[in-house]
């Protein structure tokens, strides 16, 4: 982002309505529109179909179900899937509970052996650390909230399908053609792609400054690209059946990678905001949240 790009975020009108998920913090819409259009220029990795105006035509059969950005009276639609939208008739976020299946998600044999060529050609650029990283399988909803369904799976798993879903082989459908064939997404508990969950955490100064960080350039997916205030994916071992959500993630991620101490979090200022699935990388789920610092 240029310097004349942020002047020009800096001073314009603030927008309380973002991707289809109502802020209580106003963030200025310009801002928006710059980090947005960044986003879209991203090269991610030439497995993975940056164009969006083409995801969002693919997925035509889920357009209801879009994330919608809005600014100047416009309304941009993004390629993310809503599943869970807690803005609107917000539930406290101990509504949002984890159980856990200890049996690890197992990749397909054919997918793997279709897609190792890329695999292998994508790893040589990527740092990573094959850990066991908490896969969705289902999103139960109940009466006093929702119930996730997971099970571990190995961050490697993902590399092979998540992040190469736009691989052709020769003579052969790419991973998106074959679990998607009729442009829209499977149930997750369907899906033949990893699928572990991400998170992105809004985190907001007392002063209501939004902190906005950027990824390192090692990292397997968007490196030095503007990001969350804390984005990354939850840990198998994060996870005891039955605690609320933020003790998974937010407490732990937050203090590792911003440096933040425990009692500078405000407790009562965490709110979930929504779970989408992300359609570049074949339905990806991804939670949202926000919290305040004292």
């Amino acid at each position: 982002m240029s310097n004349q790009d942020l002047f020009r975020a800096l001073l314009s009108d603030t927008m309380d309505l973002m991707s289809g998920f109502v802020l209580p913090i106003p963030i200025p819409r310009e801002l928006i529109r710059v980090l947005y259009e960044k986003m879209k220029k991203n090269p991610v990795n030439k497995y993975l179909n940056k164009d969006y105006d083409q995801l969002i035509a693919y997925y035509k059969q889920d357009e209801d179900k879009l994330l919608s950005l809005s600014f100047n009276n416009e309304t941009e639609f993004l390629p993310q899937l809503v599943v869970i939208d807690n803005t609107t008739e917000p539930l406290d976020v101990d509504r949002f509970r984890i159980k856990f299946n200890s049996t690890v998600f197992e990749l397909d044999e054919g997918l793997r052996s279709t897609t190792k060529p890329a695999f292998e050609s994508f790893i040589k650029g990527v740092k990573y650390s094959n850990e066991e990283n908490l896969r969705l399988i289902k999103v139960e909803k109940q009466d006093n909230g929702y119930i996730f369904h997971t099970q571990p799976v190995y961050y490697k798993t993902y590399l092979h399908t998540n992040l190469l879903v736009d691989y052709e082989p020769k003579n052969k459908s790419s991973i998106r053609s074959i679990a998607h064939p009729d442009g829209q997404l499977e149930p997750l508990e369907e899906s033949l792609l990893a699928n572990h969950i991400g998170f992105n955490v809004l985190v907001f100064t007392p002063q209501g400054e939004l902190i906005i960080p950027v990824r390192s350039k090692d990292v397997s997916y968007a490196p030095l690209e503007l990001s969350a205030s804390i984005s990354g994916a939850v840990a198998a071992y994060d996870v005891s059946d039955g605690r609320p959500l933020q003790e998974h993630v937010i407490i732990r991620e937050g203090l590792e990678e911003l440096g933040l101490l425990r009692n500078e979090v405000v407790e009562d200022s965490i709110q979930f905001l929504g779970l989408t699935r992300e359609l570049l990388r074949g339905g990806k789920p991804e939670l949202f949240l926000l919290w305040k610092l004292n």
